[in-house]
């Protein structure tokens, strides 16, 4: 079952992706990864939006490319960069035993 996720302005999701890809040409070397980011960010993964929201907050812009290439190197090793990525795929990966 997957956690409904609020409604994110369309403006905010805009300006993200700008901000990504002004990021990527600095940070990120792999098209891929920016073409990951680009889709979490398109699909409000809560994840991007909660280091966005800390962002904002402290404007640490070496903690927030850290936190995005930890959520690349997290979705990887679970395969989820072949599939559509949601929140909860993060957690329902490996089923609580």
């Amino acid at each position: 079952m997957e956690r409904p996720q609020s409604p994110f302005p369309r403006r905010k999701a805009n300006s993200q992706l700008n901000f990504i890809n002004q990021l990527a040409r600095t940070y990120f070397q792999d098209p891929d990864d920016i073409a990951m980011l680009n889709k979490l960010v398109h699909e409000e993964n809560e994840f991007i939006v909660s280091v966005f929201d800390v962002y904002e907050a402290d404007k640490d812009t070496e903690n927030l490319v850290d936190s995005l290439f930890r959520i690349l190197e997290k979705s990887k090793q679970m395969g989820l960069h072949l599939h559509s990525i949601t929140a909860s795929s993060f957690f329902n990966a490996q089923p609580w035993q």
